[in-house]
């Protein structure tokens, strides 16, 4: 992928019923990144799932 001010990574989270997919660019794969991505854009917007792989 290439970096656009300084996003150069991709992080997806996918419902395995529907298939919907939330995304978000990051400039960092460290886990407090990520947590964000999954706390922001899926916990926030639909609730809390009963498990996450």
């Amino acid at each position: 992928m290439p970096s656009v001010e300084g996003y150069n990574h991709l992080v997806l989270a996918r419902e395995d019923i529907s298939g919907w997919v939330e995304g978000r660019s990051l400039r960092s794969t460290k886990s407090r990144s990520v947590a964000r991505f999954l706390y922001e854009d899926v916990i926030c917007r639909h609730g809390v799932y009963g498990e996450y792989h």
